[in-house]
């Protein structure tokens, strides 16, 4: 059996190296709160539907039902196989700015 071939990394700056655990932890509590942000949403929304209140309200939240609705949206793939001379020309550079994107890895 072949043995996986272990990945070399060049070493990060000490600086750098020292935001990493708390950047993985604050990732890991923003996830969680999310999660249950998400759940307390799902149970408002339920309420809302069963006490048939479109809005409520105090000092502290303000909390709106909207309804199901149907709208329209562009299918852009299908326009640019069907009309890839005409989606060509409307085609347009922007600027954007300097970011970092962090992937955080499982521990196996």
């Amino acid at each position: 059996m072949a043995k996986k071939k272990e990945k070399t990394f060049d070493p990060m700056p000490d600086d750098l190296l020292a935001l990493q655990d708390e950047y993985i932890s604050v990732d890991a509590e923003i996830t969680r709160l999310e999660e249950r942000k998400k759940q307390l949403q799902d149970r408002m929304l339920e309420l809302m539907q069963t006490h048939d209140l479109k809005k409520a309200e105090n000092e502290r939240i303000r909390i709106s039902y909207i309804a199901p609705s149907k709208r329209k949206n562009f299918d852009k793939t299908r326009f640019q196989e069907e009309h890839k001379d005409m989606y060509a020309q409307y085609l347009v550079d922007v600027e954007t700015k300097a970011q970092i994107r962090v992937s955080i890895k499982t521990q196996e």
